[in-house]
């Protein structure tokens, strides 16, 4: 399983990966804090985005070409994944703007893998706006997660 974003949602579901039975558990970010949270608190293996290339290529290479059983876009919508896009969109020449965490989700997995798409994590205490951001279809709102217990 490869999870894309290293913040609280992606952190609970490389945690909770293992718990379901993974195999093996990669995080991909590039923030090193996140990273280092993410090998302690859900012994993932980490990757640093921008080591290198092309982290689909890399991602492909560390299962034997095959690909994850299952990807998933943790990246959300906070600042850092603007940043994201903005790297990603020069390395990998996609157009500004495009969900570039999604592209290697998608890219990064075996055929007939799963990928899994959360762009909202909304913090339980917060649940009216987030229903409200949702329904109204606001801030290009794909998939909303409610967190209990994050702030």
């Amino acid at each position: 399983m490869v999870v894309f974003g290293a913040g609280p949602v992606g952190l609970f579901a490389a945690k909770s990966a293992w718990f379901m039975g993974a195999g093996r558990v990669i995080v991909i970010d590039h923030l090193e804090y996140r990273l280092e949270k993410a090998r302690t608190f859900a012994h993932a293996e980490t990757y640093n985005f921008t080591e290198y290339d092309d982290i689909v290529v890399h991602l492909k290479k560390i299962t034997d070409w095959f690909g994850a059983d299952v990807a998933i876009d943790a990246v959300g919508a906070e600042a850092d994944g603007n940043f994201i896009q903005h790297v990603a969109a020069a390395k990998l020449k996609l157009q500004g703007g495009s969900p570039v965490a999604l592209n290697w989700a998608i890219d990064s997995v075996r055929k007939g893998a799963t990928v899994d798409i959360v762009t909202h994590p909304i913090p339980l205490e917060h649940i009216a706006e987030g229903y409200h951001i949702f329904s109204a279809k606001l801030d290009d709102c794909i998939k909303p997660l409610v967190v209990v217990g994050e702030h």
